[in-house]
């Protein structure tokens, strides 16, 4: 999102954490979130691309195995990338490496390290990507507290529609 001013990009991640908490909020997981599918018109963001969305009371998944990862493996949740089914929290990871592409105009990982690496780094090193240097230390501790390795210690939707509406109003 180059070439708008730092709190219109938090307005416009606070808007996409709101339509996630109401899917959330519905049973719905997205189960590809990345920054093409976060789509901005008239001044708001809302999410896009529900075809690997799921009702998360569901016990079978079209799709939740390896072919759901195809392409977007610098967003998966370390989980997913394990074979695991998508899951709210693995939306908020997804989410957090959305806040990363959207602030920085760049994917999470970067264009040059191979989609092998990533996956390493991410289900065997347990790493997310480095910080960039765009970020604030409460922006970046938002991040970091989305893409917990542990789904459990991941914040839920609500929390981050909050964080991201104080970022938009205080950038």
């Amino acid at each position: 999102m180059k070439g708008y001013a730092r709190s219109t990009v938090w307005h416009f991640l606070h808007d996409a954490a709101e339509g996630l908490q109401h899917l959330h909020d519905h049973g719905i997981v997205h189960g590809d979130l990345k920054g093409n599918n976060i789509l901005v018109s008239d001044n708001i963001a809302k999410l896009a691309d529900f075809g690997l969305s799921i009702i998360a009371s569901r016990e079978e998944v079209p799709g939740s195995g390896d072919e759901g990862a195809l392409g977007a493996f610098r967003w998966k949740a370390p989980e997913c990338l394990m074979g695991a089914r998508p899951t709210f929290a693995s939306d908020i990871y997804s989410f957090g490496m959305c806040i990363i592409e959207v602030v920085t105009g760049k994917f999470p990982w970067g264009n040059s390290i191979p989609d092998e690496a990533v996956i390493h780094n991410v289900t065997q090193e347990k790493l997310i990507p480095a910080r960039p240097e765009v970020f604030s230390d409460a922006e970046w501790d938002l991040v970091t507290r989305m893409c917990s390795f542990d789904p459990e210690l991941r914040m839920n939707a609500g929390a981050v529609v909050n964080c991201a509406d104080y970022f938009a109003k205080n950038a």
